[in-house]
């Protein structure tokens, strides 16, 4: 794009209906399952083109080719001194048409999600671990980090952050996997030793009560002893 309007652009129609002035070159049927783009920058008039005086050893020849003054002197050292040379892409835009496409990485006749996961080993080693993702894209509202329908995660400071047991980077994958029977660790934790500090407490309190009754027998019995010694005279 220069100045919103598109300098490049391949369209669709160049991959689904091709010219057709050979039998070498069918229609091409679009891929569903997630792909690559590989654009190669580097052009040329012709392929295999090599560089300047390149039996002569470097970029610039040697001083005797090409000869000082001539043409080909003169537009080798202006080759050679545009190197280094680079192209970038600023960025590549991509529409899909969703009436008459699979939208998204993980389409329902292609599988993708679950033919990596059950071969997790082939795309994962020591060096690229198997990593989760819950959360972490760039986001500018709520609404960039939730699934439709439901709350699954929220925006904070321009980072998506997920709720519950959501994951993946707008937190719009449910993560079955941490899904468990019962409470998990940490909780079950909690309430045991909740129930434990409970039992420490009730069994002080009982001993406190015992020995405070304990007490209040005593102070009773030697009450009664000191009436029962006591000498009444008329």
């Amino acid at each position: 794009m220069l100045d919103k309007a598109p300098i490049y652009e391949v369209p669709a129609s160049a991959l689904t209906s091709p010219p057709q002035g050979t039998p070498r070159n069918p229609k091409k049927l679009m891929i569903e399952e997630p792909s690559y783009f590989i654009f190669n920058v580097a052009m040329s008039a012709a392929w295999g083109t090599t560089p300047p005086n390149v039996f002569m050893g470097g970029c610039r020849g040697d001083k005797n080719y090409p000869q000082p003054g001539t043409f080909e002197y003169n537009i080798t050292n202006n080759i050679c001194d545009s190197f280094p040379m680079y192209m970038a892409v600023d960025y590549i835009r991509v529409w899909q048409d969703r009436k008459t496409m699979s939208y998204g990485c993980d389409p329902a006749s292609h599988p993708t999600k679950e033919f990596i996961k059950a071969h997790i080993t082939e795309y994962t080693n020591a060096l690229n671990p198997d990593i989760a993702v819950a959360g972490g894209a760039t986001c500018n509202s709520n609404d960039d980090c939730t699934a439709d329908g439901s709350v699954t995660g929220r925006c904070v400071h321009l980072r998506c952050q997920c709720v519950g047991l959501w994951t993946g980077p707008r937190c719009t994958r449910y993560n079955r996997n941490a899904v468990s029977y019962g409470p998990s660790i940490g909780v079950a934790g909690g309430i045991f030793a909740a129930i434990l500090i409970a039992w420490f407490a009730g069994a002080i309190w009982q001993l406190r009560r015992k020995r405070s009754l304990q007490r209040h027998g005593e102070v009773q019995m030697r009450q009664e002893k000191s009436n029962s010694n006591t000498i009444v005279v008329y």
